[in-house]
């Protein structure tokens, strides 16, 4: 039986954990390596910033468990191919005969001082604040910054969008779209840049491509509202570019080091999308179970992104307001469909568990349709052999390094002082139960408190 490890908590984690165990069943002893307690998804998430619905959440322990495999709460520090191990945050080693790196990337400002959006209740409320202050003439004009970095520019698109209709008071705030693309969703293409353009016009949304904006004081804006930017995790004893991205082939083969796989944003995807994390999660379960001895042919991960660009964005109701009450259809999504729970495994898993999760679509608005190739044409995006690290890339790894072994000290001295106290403990016991019974049999006597 093969031990295969999956680091990660999210889309392409789980989608490797469904897939192994769809393919390889009881070939394989799975076991996933997750920091959170629960795997946050988003059925509809582009809409969440629009409804303020809450996410959807499970209890990682009780997923990974009814997909066959073993949970344990630690991140991953080192991988050590040599000896085919791993060591976690904790200080831990976990061995490996398969290792399949799923831990997503990290996600920064660009200006410690502006106003940065993400999905979640943090990028909710901002949001809600910020319709209301449109609506109520509070705030007069709105600026959304896609930085160079960001990982899903079309998320300030729908944004600028939503405000737009937020803002048809009078007089009418101006919304702006500030991009460091040389035009507007520059990676789906010249099509889909005219017609977003035309769009933004008719809209009143004001376009300013090419700009590497990062001081939100230079933005003539009341409010400037930017994209995070994405960084690879740069895991030490693993290959990556220079910003921490790892480089895979088309089965999801980490390069250049064995028995290791790579998928979703950790990996040198130019989009960040939970259907390219899930197709690259399959490939690499579908070469495990190969590995293992099951009936299977593996195939390459696809690097096209389909989907339909909704020209124009559509709004419910009369009015167009840019909220949506309880049981109205999700139209606000300028990329079609919203989804992002994926996955050829996972999604059927998920939905025969969560009544709110359906595999199908409800909703087929008319639109442009996208097939975005992220990647050359062979299904890598990045078959290249691994950048030379740079010095900061070097002293960052031995940091990583040095931080882990203070930890797994600090842990074995925590245990060590649990030990001699409990031995501590132990003896003080025994010696009470020996000098009772030395009492007893008359061999000692109590001291008085006068006799001391």
């Amino acid at each position: 039986m093969r031990r295969v490890v999956v680091a990660g908590g999210g889309i392409a984690a789980l989608e490797a954990l469904a897939g192994l165990r769809a393919l390889a069943g009881e070939r394989v002893e799975a076991t996933l390596l997750a920091p959170v307690p629960s795997f946050s998804y988003r059925p509809l998430s582009t809409a969440v910033p629009f409804t303020f619905r809450a996410e959807r959440t499970r209890d990682l322990a009780e997923l990974v468990a009814g997909l066959g495999a073993r949970f344990i709460r630690d991140g991953l520090a080192h991988v050590d191919e040599g000896r085919s191990r791993i060591l976690t945050q904790k200080g831990d080693f976990l061995p490996y005969d398969a290792l399949v790196v799923a831990v997503g990337a990290r996600t920064r400002r660009v200006a410690a001082a502006a106003d940065t959006w993400a999905r979640g209740a943090e990028g909710r409320s901002l949001f809600m604040e910020l319709l209301r202050g449109l609506e109520g003439g509070i705030i007069r004009s709105v600026a959304f910054v896609v930085p160079r970095g960001a990982a899903w520019a079309v998320d300030a698109y729908e944004l600028a969008f939503v405000a737009s209709v937020a803002a048809r008071g009078y007089p009418r705030p101006s919304v702006l779209l500030v991009t460091a693309e040389e035009a507007p969703l520059q990676a789906f293409g010249p099509a889909v840049g005219d017609a977003v353009s035309i769009e933004l016009e008719r809209a009143g949304i004001e376009l300013r491509t090419g700009v590497e904006q990062r001081d939100p004081k230079a933005i003539d804006a009341d409010r400037a509202l930017f994209l995070p930017v994405v960084d690879g995790p740069a895991v030490a004893g693993l290959p990556y570019d220079g910003r921490g991205f790892i480089p895979v082939d088309g089965n999801a083969r980490v390069v250049g080091v064995r028995h290791c796989f790579a998928a979703g944003d950790a990996t040198t995807l130019q989009l960040k999308h939970s259907a390219l994390s899930a197709s690259q999660a399959t490939a690499a379960a579908e070469a495990i179970a190969a590995d293992a001895g099951a009936d299977v042919t593996p195939t390459p991960w696809s690097p096209l992104l389909h989907g339909l660009l909704t020209i124009p964005p559509h709004f419910p109701g009369a009015s167009g307001s840019a909220w949506l009450d309880d049981g109205e259809p999700v139209t606000h999504c300028l990329w079609w469909p919203p989804g992002h729970v994926a996955g050829r495994f996972l999604a059927p898993h998920l939905a025969a568990s969560d009544r709110g999760v359906r595999p199908g679509l409800g909703w087929h608005p008319n639109g442009l349709p996208v097939a975005v190739e992220v990647g050359d044409g062979a299904g890598g995006a990045t078959a290249t052999p691994p950048a030379p690290l740079s010095d900061e890339a070097i002293r960052r790894d031995v940091t990583t390094r040095q931080l882990t072994a203070i930890r797994r000290a600090e842990r074995e001295g925590v245990q060590l002082e649990h030990e001699l106290q409990r031995r501590g403990d132990e003896f003080e016991h025994r010696e009470r139960e020996t000098v009772a019974q030395l009492e007893a049999a008359g061999y000692l006597r109590q001291v008085r408190e006068s006799e001391r």
